[in-house]
């Protein structure tokens, strides 16, 4: 063979064969692969199956024992919370946490008991999950009971508050609405009673668990803030609300500093009986407290003593003036004393009324003055009364209200009204000098003679002529006669 015939086998013959032998080998292995699958398949796809459901139904199973321990670590984390009497922001979030737990641990459960072929296997499964289910109702039984109950003990209070309100009391024909506790807004000097009224009325209908959201709905919107700081907790609420407005130094000084700014600027009675209840006031809200010898010094009864009046002054003095008392004694006369100057006040407003009301229903007549050469008629109006229309038209010295105070009232009355000593006429020149006076009177009482009204004079008082006509028993409803100076 020569080199050329060896050269044309070695590159071309060998490598031919080589690739033919190579496709006959990928012929048969495809071959084999097709008759193992045709012969063996049948015998191998269950037990692949089997294989593959096993694998399956244990991914499921770890999938649900995974979603059960995620479950019980929130529901250990809730019941802590619960325990411990947290806020109830943390409750809510941990509650919320809870319950997307029990979704998932519900999904694991339906995949793995959809992978189980028999049923008594699926019906055994349902204990597993029932046992969750009853551990998740107890838990949001008591979430919700916790939530729920203040809002419901809050409408019922309500509700009986609104049914009573209807169907009010029936007592002796008179219909009595029950006390409402109002909203606390922030008064220091309210905060006490507050307080008193919620634990006597309102902490009896609840639950302790319900206490500290029932009492947040009877605080005002910027009083809330001082509790919020402070978790739910319902001792720790009144301890924090008792710090900014139970402070006893804090509400003495605000009640010192009502008394204090007590004024004698006005002896107008309705301001005579503010002051008094200003007084009155403090006394009982520091004997309250235990503090009502704040009140009793001598600092403290000289500012009630400058807002008195005058005429009380006048009558203060009497009493106190013989007398050895300290402060304290001092003070509870004083106190006393005002009492009963209110019940005079009242009393003399109560009269006014009655006047009001028995003027409104007759007509007075006509005034008669004494000018010296003759008799002029008109009307005249009271300065006590000072009421338009025909309450207040008739002199100031026919009114029985005037008459029957007594002679040193009667004068401060004629002083504040700017009236004359002489002729009791509001206005008149004689206000500024009794000199000058246009009717020139003096009093008529025997022995007298001084340039003031007989019902001024102190030996008088109290004093009615017989007279005839509609007010029999009162000053005559002519001009009470005076004697006059020649010279008019």
């Amino acid at each position: 063979m020569d080199d050329d015939t060896y050269h044309y086998i070695i590159v071309w013959f060998i490598p031919f064969i080589f690739v033919i032998g190579i496709v006959i080998f990928v012929y048969i292995l495809s071959s084999g692969v097709r008759i193992y699958h045709h012969l063996f398949e049948p015998l191998s796809s269950p037990l692949h199956e089997t294989f593959e459901h096993n694998r399956t139904m244990s991914e499921e199973k770890k999938a649900r024992t995974i979603a059960k321990a995620q479950f019980t670590r929130a529901e250990g984390h809730l019941l802590q919370a619960l325990n411990d009497g947290k806020d109830k922001w943390a409750i809510e979030r941990r509650y919320d946490d809870l319950k997307a737990r029990w979704d998932k641990t519900q999904d694991a459960h339906d995949g793995y008991v959809l992978t189980l072929e028999n049923d008594d296997d699926a019906v055994k499964e349902a204990t597993w999950i029932d046992e969750i289910a009853d551990r998740f109702s107890k838990i949001e039984l008591s979430v919700s009971k916790m939530f729920d109950a203040p809002k419901q003990c809050e409408e019922k209070i309500r509700t009986e508050s609104v049914d009573d309100t209807k169907a009010t009391v029936q007592q002796r024909g008179v219909k009595i609405e029950r006390m409402k506790l109002a909203v606390f807004k922030g008064d220091i000097r309210k905060y006490p009673e507050f307080k008193r009224e919620f634990i006597k009325y309102i902490q009896p209908q609840c639950q302790a668990e319900e206490l500290p959201f029932v009492l947040k709905g009877y605080l005002d919107e910027s009083v809330k803030e001082e509790v919020n700081n402070v978790s739910d907790v319902y001792a720790e609420m009144w301890k924090r609300l008792d710090m900014k407005y139970g402070n006893i130094g804090k509400l003495v000084d605000a009640i010192l500093s009502d008394v204090k700014k007590l004024s004698s600027n006005n002896s107008h009675p309705s301001e005579v009986l503010k002051m008094i209840n200003t007084v009155e006031k403090a006394w009982r809200d520091l004997k309250a407290l235990g503090q009502g010898n704040e009140l009793c010094n001598s600092t403290t009864i000289s500012i009630i003593e400058q807002a008195m009046t005058q005429q009380m002054k006048t009558e203060w003095i009497k009493i106190i003036a013989s007398k050895a008392f300290d402060s304290g004694k001092k003070f509870l006369s004083l106190l006393e004393f005002v009492r009963d100057w209110r019940c005079r006040i009242e009393y003399a407003l109560a009269e006014i009324r009655e006047e009001e009301a028995l003027d409104q229903s007759n007509q007075h007549a006509p005034v008669h003055q004494v000018t010296g050469r003759r008799s002029t008629v008109r009307k005249q109006r009271c300065w006590l009364h000072n009421i338009d229309g025909p309450t207040g038209e008739h002199p100031i010295w026919k009114c029985r209200l005037f008459q029957s105070k007594p002679v040193s009232e009667r004068k401060n009355l004629v002083s504040i009204n700017n009236a004359c000593k002489r002729c009791l006429v509001a206005g008149c020149p004689g206000v500024a000098n009794n000199e000058d006076c246009q009717r020139n009177f003096k009093c008529s009482v025997q022995g007298c003679g001084e340039r003031h009204n007989a019902l001024l004079h102190e030996e008088v008082a109290g004093v009615h002529h017989n007279q005839n006509g509609c007010n029999a028993g009162l000053i005559s409803p002519l001009l009470p006669i005076q004697e006059m100076d020649a010279s008019s």
